[in-house]
């Protein structure tokens, strides 16, 4: 994860200019275990267990799905 900021960078990407589509894996920004690695930090950071049932396996690295599915374990959170 230390490398994320530079692997936007290195691909000509630029955060402001990403849109919900945008696929984290498939652009190269990250790889797999990169992609875990993120979860468990999201997680962790903001003490959330995110589920993964709800997801289309094929939008799971999707920008705007893991999104969504930070802010819905985030609005379970606050209601327990």
């Amino acid at each position: 994860m230390a490398q994320f900021p530079e692997n936007w960078r290195a691909l000509n990407l630029d955060p402001e200019q990403t849109d919900e589509q945008f696929d984290l894996i498939d652009s190269g920004l990250v790889d797999s275990m990169d992609f875990l690695n993120l979860i468990d930090r999201i997680e962790q950071e903001f003490d959330l267990a995110l589920d993964f049932c709800e997801l289309d396996p094929s939008s799971l690295t999707q920008l705007g799905r893991l999104l969504d599915l930070v802010e819905s374990a985030a609005a379970k959170t606050a209601v327990v």
